[in-house]
């Protein structure tokens, strides 16, 4: 048995042999690819939604906002399949590492040892069989996801292509041949377009059913086709990922998954709830996660016009969702105010520290306790010294002397970072006035600030807060709108 092996081992080409060798360990580059395929589409995901809310902002009736429209619906359900492909082949991928360690460790199943019935020992036997053929089907269908996941990206990239040119078409017979020769063409040409259609269509039902129409023999038919399939080849790229899918199409294991695929983007787009719940047009879209990042440009205009039950204290009591939503930025106690002055809890966050630290560093040196700024995961960057130099000040000192110094200088660093606009009227930071305060909603801990609106008018207004945030080191302003009424 070893000789016909090596035999056979030598009759293979050099790039077969090469081949089987690199398939035995491409599980590793899967992880690698895998890993960092989900953490760049989960960050593209962002741009996609950031890119749909402007969508529907500035929403036209023209042939390149129906483009944008289907670029950002295909690209979006494609981002959410190849994410959960991916998973899905981490998962796999993940069990198969630990059934190949397991088997280091304890080798084959031993039914003897389990003492089992006979009725289980010889269901198991023809069912599961031995613990390498469970391997094995764990390393086939971790192989086929992670292809099947990539063939699905490229049939996406020939779909945008494909539609692309058909708007192409629509904006050339629309605009420039119309405004050029001054013809109306779309009506002349409307026999050509319903050809096309056709054409196009048959490629796609053939693709759709797995080549029903290559298996036509007929001689005529198969000439035209043939030319056809080259032709769309070509335009949209699909000659790139053919052998792919060939190679899917002439496995019974691995054509299970080819009939799936329609399915798999039917489901994605059903999933798609921002598509799929927007009634309206015009109305904007009210992303509460966008508004809460303060970063968000659109999400910005939108809470300018707004009142959002999240950002009222009176409101967000009697609303059920907003009832369980962290402030996490700004809230008025209500947005209708009779007072002289306007009541304004302002969250502190993680993000708020870090850009505190990082403007000054010796805000965690002069707190009391000796190893408090060397265990802050806010300062990875302070040393003992600075925790040695901010203590020799304090020798002579009581303790709430001490304690009343450090709170005074974060309360005036925290003061210094944050500030207020009314109507674009920057409020100055002597006429309103700030308390620690930890708010009933959930224990968001914070300031209370008492902005005066006593010389304002009656009506509508727009307050502004702004503060300093540091996130993955990229230092920034971020900015809160929320309209309040005078009465």
């Amino acid at each position: 048995m070893k000789d016909v092996k090596q035999k056979t081992n030598g009759d293979k080409s050099p790039i077969s042999q090469w081949l089987e060798h690199l398939q035995q360990n491409s599980w590793e580059l899967e992880l690698i690819i895998s890993g960092l395929a989900i953490y760049g589409l989960v960050q593209f995901s962002v741009y996609i939604n950031e890119a749909g809310r402007y969508h529907t902002a500035i929403i036209s009736d023209n042939i390149v906002s129906d483009i944008k429209l289907v670029i950002l619906i295909l690209g979006d359900v494609g981002t959410r399949i190849f994410i959960f492909n991916l998973i899905i082949h981490l998962f796999v991928r993940g069990l198969w590492i630990g059934a190949v360690g397991l088997r280091y460790v304890s080798g084959d199943y031993d039914f003897d040892e389990l003492n089992f019935n006979d009725k289980f020992i010889s269901y198991y036997k023809r069912k599961i069989g031995s613990f390498d053929l469970f391997i094995q089907k764990l390393e086939n269908l971790a192989s086929v996801i992670f292809s099947f996941t990539f063939l699905l990206f490229f049939i996406v990239v020939s779909a945008l292509l494909l539609i692309a040119m058909l708007f192409l078409y629509e904006f050339l017979i629309d605009h420039v041949l119309k405004d050029a020769i001054g013809i109306d063409l779309k009506s002349i040409l409307f026999p050509v377009e319903i050809i096309l259609m056709v054409l196009f269509g048959m490629v796609f039902i053939d693709f759709i059913f797995l080549g029903v129409f290559k298996r036509i023999k007929q001689r005529h038919f198969s000439y035209v086709y043939f030319h056809l399939y080259r032709t769309v080849g070509w335009l949209t790229l699909s000659v790139i990922w053919r052998p792919l899918f060939l190679n899917f199409l002439d496995n019974p294991y691995t054509r299970k998954l080819l009939w799936i695929i329609v399915p798999y983007f039917i489901l994605g787009l059903l999933s798609l709830s921002e598509y799929n719940n927007i009634r309206f047009n015009l109305y904007p879209v009210q992303d509460i996660r966008e508004i809460k990042s303060g970063s968000n440009v659109f999400a910005k205009e939108v809470a300018k016009l707004s009142i959002l039950p999240m950002n009222y204290d009176n409101l967000r009591m009697t609303n059920e969702k907003a009832d369980r939503v962290l402030i996490n930025s700004i809230s008025l106690k209500n947005y209708l105010v009779s007072d002289t002055y306007l009541e304004v809890f302002v969250s502190y966050s993680d993000d708020f520290e870090r850009a505190l630290v990082q403007s000054d560093s010796t805000l965690l040196s002069n707190r009391t306790g000796k190893l408090n700024g060397l265990l802050s995961y806010n300062n990875p960057k302070i040393s003992i010294l600075d925790v040695i130099s901010g203590m020799q000040d304090k020798n002579e000192l009581k303790p709430e002397e001490i304690y009343r110094r450090n709170i005074e200088k974060v309360y005036a660093a925290c003061m210094n970072e944050i500030s207020f606009t009314v109507d674009d009227n920057l409020l100055s930071k002597d006429t309103y006035h700030c308390e620690f305060y930890q708010h009933s909603n959930a224990g968001e801990r914070g300031f209370l600030c008492f902005l005066p609106v006593d010389s304002i008018n009656l009506g509508r207004h727009l307050l502004e807060y702004q503060k300093i945030s540091l996130v993955d080191d990229v230092y920034d302003t971020l900015s809160y709108y929320v309209p309040f009424f005078k009465q």
